[in-house]
């Protein structure tokens, strides 16, 4: 995201995603960056409701789109791809639930969770500056703690993270963090924030937040607006729990071990003991039918993709 005076993210060359203009430059960084993730396509911001967002539109303030690089959307892997630049499939972070490098099932970002294959502009941010940035996020979610990352030079790494619902709250708790010294000083500081809602409620929320951090910042404040469309991120039309219960009374076995947007995560020990392929399972899968038409356009393994992680 900024690279000015010298700066410049690590590893590259492992990243796909792009520099925000206006913050990738060779003036002075800003002494305050917001980086706000808000679920719902903006589409074309109206004074009448959304008057902050129109406003720094009309100035040239730039909003992107995102993008997780893999369907359906979950806002972990979305949101690690936001942090980091990179795609699932380079920084690991598939979904909400992942296995660990036991092979358990595990929250992402939790306790027990592999962290991200690559570091986040905050982790890089904070190491080569001496951990003296102030880096700090409110979401909605702990998994989606990689638009910040924290765990990837865990010796150094001081964050602030607290969780907000609804955007009046989280609002507060971002003012919260600005005021107790983010923007006081020229090292440059980091604050993610993810607000859902109607997006008058949305917009209004991101005004009070962008006044307290100018204030704060003298003036020296940039904020990056990623859209990520909400539509993509609500529960599926059949619950993954249904899915579950039609394979496992397919192949007549208990081997769906847990569920996450877009698969199922099979037991592997049950399917060894039983000698249940998993091209059973995938068979199962593509036999779904909802009033005659196939639940699924595509099913297959991901042990391929799980592999990549590594290589």
């Amino acid at each position: 995201m900024t690279q000015s005076r010298g700066w410049r993210s690590g590893a590259p060359e492992v990243r796909s995603g792009e520099a925000i203009p206006g913050v990738v430059s060779d003036a002075a960084p800003p002494r305050l960056v917001i980086l706000a993730v808000v679920e719902s396509a903006l589409g074309e911001p109206d004074e009448s409701t959304s008057p902050w967002l129109d406003r720094v539109l009309s100035e040239g303030a730039v909003t992107f789109e995102g993008d997780s690089g893999a369907l359906p959307l979950d806002p972990a892997a979305t949101m690690t791809s936001i942090g980091t630049g990179g795609r699932p499939r380079e920084h690991g972070i598939t979904g909400a639930t992942i296995r660990n490098d036991d092979g358990e099932l595990v929250r992402a970002w939790g306790r027990g969770a592999p962290p991200s294959v690559i570091a986040t502009l905050a982790d890089d941010l904070d190491d080569q500056l001496g951990g003296r940035p102030r880096i700090g996020m409110v979401a909605t979610d702990p998994t989606e703690r990689g638009l910040i990352g924290g765990n990837w030079y865990v010796e150094a790494d001081q964050d602030d993270f607290t969780m907000a619902r609804t955007p009046p709250k989280a609002a507060r708790a971002a003012i919260d963090l600005i005021r107790s010294g983010y923007g006081d000083d020229d090292v440059v500081d980091l604050l993610g924030i993810v607000m859902r809602g109607d997006l008058e409620e949305v917009d209004a929320a991101l005004a009070d937040v962008h006044e307290a951090a100018l204030a704060a910042a003298a003036d020296s404040v940039t904020v990056a607006i990623v859209a990520v469309d909400g539509a993509s991120l609500e529960s599926p039309s059949v619950s993954w729990r249904r899915v579950a219960r039609s394979v496992e009374r397919s192949v007549g076995a208990t081997v769906v071990e847990g569920a996450a947007a877009g698969g199922l995560f099979t037991d592997q020990e049950v399917l060894a003991q039983k000698e249940i392929p998993e091209e059973t399972i995938v068979d199962a899968m593509k036999s779904l039918r909802i009033d005659g038409q196939g639940l699924f356009v595509d099913v297959f393994s991901a042990i391929s993709i799980s592999f990549e992680r590594y290589c």
